[in-house]
């Protein structure tokens, strides 16, 4: 197949991700290709990946992905870890950006007819794991299953939404985790990354019960 990659140009790397966790204030992955979360245990990160690396079954060298391994494995920027991904967003190292990231522990059924809307078979890991086999509950299997939305300029239409229940894909202390960013680049792809302002807000929000 041949210009499957034609539309790629070098823009420098890697790029930077959100990352949720539950370590500690100082917890750091792996650089370069990792992120800075490839390597983090107990994490979910949503990286803006600016650079193409086939051995980490890029998609491409712009775009947005949704990463998590769940609390029992360290986290993982290859993609056959992503939860979902999209390409479809402009040039992410294309100058100043604004983005907004949410989360809602509810999965509103109308969201599977958004053109953003994206489930990989990653996902049916988290339906089948623990002692699920042996007819046990599996981690996603019980009430809170949400969807996670990725904001680019645009911060009422989503270029992203995933399916994400939180709560259950990390092992946190009273619910509480850390929240903040990461990044890396490259000797050869050198690129900087600069967070010029960021807010987080909470709200509490109860997860629909299961029938």
């Amino acid at each position: 197949m041949e210009g499957v990659y034609a539309n790629c140009k070098s823009t420098g790397g890697d790029g930077f991700a959100f990352v949720i966790q539950g370590n500690n204030s100082s917890a750091l992955g792996n650089a370069g290709i990792g992120l800075g979360y490839d390597g983090l245990e107990n994490s979910v990160a949503v990286e803006f990946d600016t650079y193409f690396n086939h051995e980490a079954l890029d998609p491409y060298e712009n775009h947005i992905s949704v990463h998590t391994r769940g609390w029992r494995q360290p986290n993982s920027s290859n993609h056959t870890y992503s939860i979902g991904h999209t390409n479809a967003v402009q040039m992410l190292s294309d100058g100043k950006l604004t983005g907004r990231i949410k989360y809602v522990p509810f999965f509103d059924i109308d969201i599977l007819a958004s053109s953003s809307f994206v489930a990989s078979p990653h996902i049916l890991s988290f339906f089948e794991n623990n002692n699920f086999q042996q007819g046990g509950n599996s981690d996603w299997n019980k009430a809170g299953l949400g969807v996670l939305s990725v904001y680019i300029e645009n911060l009422d239409t989503p270029v992203l939404s995933v399916p994400l229940h939180l709560s259950a894909t990390l092992n946190l202390n009273r619910g509480r985790a850390y929240v903040g960013f990461t990044a890396a680049t490259g000797d050869e792809t050198h690129q900087a990354h600069e967070i010029n302002s960021w807010y987080f807000s909470s709200l509490r929000m109860d997860p629909l019960e299961m029938s």
